[in-house]
């Protein structure tokens, strides 16, 4: 079937240069405040505002063609936020910049970026779980897939217990990825008892326990402090 011509307007230009600047300051935003971007030391190299789209249209001129193609989905679909064009990476472990950018409908683009198998670590249960997805791992644990991916690779619990870890090569490829510490200190809020001689319970306290917790196995060193 003979793919129709799209037809410019200004409405439909408008609305993508406003998307591209709005989706370029996301991206941007992501890698200075997302711990998953931070720890594999992905970087934003694009331009941003009117700059990032001046220098698509003029450097990459069918991946602005393409851009205008998605806009005008996410307009037909009366502004389904979901088929909002989005910046995406054609390698996910690499950089923002000309040479790796992709353009995604934000709903294939979440598809693609939640699509990694992940371990969790329960370490109030000693126990672990593998999940196909960060949305099979959210629904677990009943959270948003946002803060499975806020927390995935981060090195910090999650509700102060579950230590979240992407599995494989998904860790991270990137050259510019960033120094990991693979060990990290925790402290533990415990209930403590104090036993006599014969077994019996002779006074229960609150504690803190210091431990240390290391990847991907966790081990423990605890102490009480009191």
């Amino acid at each position: 079937m003979e793919k129709k011509m799209l037809v410019l307007n200004d409405e439909l230009i408008k609305e993508a240069e406003k998307l591209m600047i709005r989706s370029g300051y996301k991206a941007k935003a992501r890698t200075e405040k997302r711990n998953d971007y931070i720890n594999k030391g992905i970087k934003y190299e694009l331009k941003t505002g009117r700059e990032l789209v001046a220098e698509i249209k003029e450097v990459l001129p069918n991946k602005w063609s393409e851009w205008l193609e998605q806009t005008h989905g996410y307009l037909c679909s009366g502004r389904d936020d979901m088929k909002r064009p989005t910046i995406d990476r054609r390698d996910s472990d690499d950089n923002y910049r000309l040479d790796n950018i992709d353009f995604l409908p934000f709903d294939e683009h979440i598809r693609k970026d939640k699509a990694i198998e992940i371990t969790v670590y329960d370490t109030q249960n000693q126990s672990f779980n593998k999940y196909v997805t960060m949305t099979e791992a959210s629904r677990i644990l009943m959270c948003s897939v946002e803060n499975i991916s806020r927390y995935c690779g981060s090195n910090v619990l999650y509700k102060n217990r579950y230590l979240i870890q992407a599995e494989g090569d998904k860790v991270g490829k990137s050259n510019n990825k960033a120094e990991r510490n693979q060990r990290m200190p925790v402290v533990l809020n415990v209930i403590m008892n104090e036993f006599d001689d014969d077994g019996n319970v002779v006074r229960t306290f609150p504690a803190q326990m210091k431990g240390e917790i290391s990847f991907p196995m966790i081990e423990a060193r605890r102490q009480p402090v009191y």
